[in-house]
Order: C-alpha cells, then structure tokens, then sequence
C-alpha cells in the first residue's frame, strides 16, 4: 500500500479573522516580524513566516510571497498551496452556488461553506491525487 501524498495548503494571514485549520489547511502570519505586538498576540496560534529562513520583514512590499518563501525554504511537503484568508479555491466540483464572476460568497467561515467549497482534508486529498496543479479556469 503506498502512502498518502504529504500536502499542506497554506492560509496567508495577516488580520485576525475566522480561521480555516485541518490537517492539509495551515494558518501563516505573514509579515509578523514587522507586525504590531498586539497583531502577534492575536496570531500566535498559527505558524509566523518569522521563522526558519524567512523573508518576514519584506512583507509590506512582497505581501502572500513572504509565506510561499518561508514554505519553499522550510518544508518538504510533496505537494503545497497558498490561499488568502478570504480568498480559497473551492474543491468541490458539484452543486456550487456561484455568484456572476463565478466565485462563492459566504459572510462568515461556517461548517456549511467549507462543506460548499470541499474544503474538507478528504475531499482536497482526492482533488489533489488526482491532478500534478490544481487551478482555477
């Protein structure tokens, strides 16, 4: 039996906002080497592109690359994927309610949306097995 594909997608924080955390979905303050202490206080739950070899301080001109940086130089997962904390791309490929630009607008993170958007470990594993890069068209 071969083992499952490592894969970590990586949620790019740099607001306090709902998180969205599994096994594959991993929370990362971006920018908290300049960040506010306060801003680091309300984050420390999640991974800081701060550590390891990191590009941290360059966030206010590099934003979300400051973690695909951090993830390049300190991870060995086979596979790996970047969202916005408010931005995800949606797995699921049936029963979407898209809205005229074809996105999916939910006020709040609920267990209903990350049903909606397959944004479940098992549904994303299955996505990913599949395909050698996942995008949206």
């Amino acid at each position: 039996m071969m083992n499952e594909p490592s894969m970590k997608i990586f949620l790019s924080y740099h607001n306090d906002s709902e998180r969205i955390s599994s096994s594959i979905l991993t929370p990362i303050h971006v920018g908290r080497k300049i960040a506010s202490s306060d801003m680091v206080q309300r984050l420390q739950d999640m991974i800081g592109d701060d550590t390891g070899d990191n590009i941290s301080e360059k966030n206010e001109s590099f934003c979300e690359l400051t973690a695909q940086y951090w993830a390049w130089k300190n991870t060995c997962d086979d596979y790996v994927g970047f969202f916005h904390y408010r931005r995800h791309l949606s797995f699921n490929d049936h029963d979407k309610k898209e809205n005229k630009w074809g996105l999916l607008e939910y006020p709040f993170v609920t267990d209903d949306y990350l049903a909606q958007a397959g944004l479940i470990d098992d549904t994303i594993q299955k996505k990913i097995g599949e395909s050698d890069i996942v995008t949206r068209v």
